[in-house]
């Protein structure tokens, strides 16, 4: 009997040496790959430099087609062709009439996409000299650059942020090291969603009633300053929320020179 237990216990414990063995030559080789890099592939500390890059010229781009004085008078003037110009500043109609005693009329029902259209637009039009700069450099660390010349670029606009996906197949090789990337997701702070919302609001009372309480907002949002202007035959809007500005004008029921 005690030859039996002994023999299950020495088969026990080579059992437990086994398993621990086992488990020491798995550790050790999972700490030679995370330091090693295989074959075909690029260091991690590398290829995340790389990838900020590409962020940060996407999210410069992003910011510059909603911040200070750019907002309204470049991001969406492909699509606006009508502007109020006050003191070298371009205010977008976004709901006019050129009729006298009549409402406007709303120029963009869907505000929120025709923005969203133009911030990809604009990132796609001005990041390209960005991101050709940062392949350029890694073109003179040694690093053959393939590049896809088609770029998809999908912006939403959300409370409080802007997400944006950059889509581009971007593949840079040296020797047996390569790195590839086909999307960019950048997330930048922005008030435009609230500033959309407001404007929304604005055009459908102009279109009503002629005019607008722009109180109503502040009162909800303390750190929203609305200014309101009436130059000649249009109304001037400007929305401030923590460094971002967004102006626009309307032309409702206007009165004949001589009658305002």
């Amino acid at each position: 009997m005690f030859n039996k237990r002994g023999q299950i216990v020495i088969f026990i414990v080579i059992m437990i040496l086994i398993i621990a063995a086992i488990l020491i030559v798995l550790a050790l080789r999972f700490r030679l790959v995370s330091q090693v890099n295989p074959p075909g592939t690029k260091g991690p500390q590398i290829g995340l430099q790389f990838e900020a890059g590409i962020k940060e010229c996407i999210r410069n781009d992003v910011r510059a087609s909603f911040s200070g004085e750019s907002l309204g008078a470049e991001v969406i003037e492909s699509e606006i062709k009508l502007f109020k110009q006050h003191q070298d500043q371009k205010y977008p109609y976004l709901c006019y009439t050129q009729s006298s005693y009549s409402a406007c009329v709303n120029q963009f029902p869907f505000l929120r996409e025709t923005y969203e259209k133009e911030i990809s637009a604009n990132v796609k039009a001005k990041s390209k000299d960005c991101i050709a700069d940062i392949l350029a450099e890694a073109g003179d660390d040694g690093y053959e650059v393939q590049q896809v010349p088609a770029v998809e670029i999908v912006a939403q606009i959300k409370p409080d942020k802007i997400d944006l996906s950059y889509r581009q197949e971007i593949t840079i090789t040296k020797g047996n090291d390569r790195l590839s990337f086909k999307k960019f997701d950048v997330t930048v702070p922005s008030n435009l969603n609230l500033f959309l919302d407001i404007a929304t609001d604005t055009v459908n009372s102009e279109a009503k009633y002629g005019n607008y309480d722009q109180l109503s907002p502040m009162l909800l949002n303390p750190r929203l300053a609305i200014q309101r202007l009436r130059v000649d035959d249009s109304t001037l809007y400007t929305l401030r929320r923590d460094g971002e500005n967004f102006r626009f004008a309307t032309r409702s029921y206007y009165l004949p020179p001589g009658l305002y």
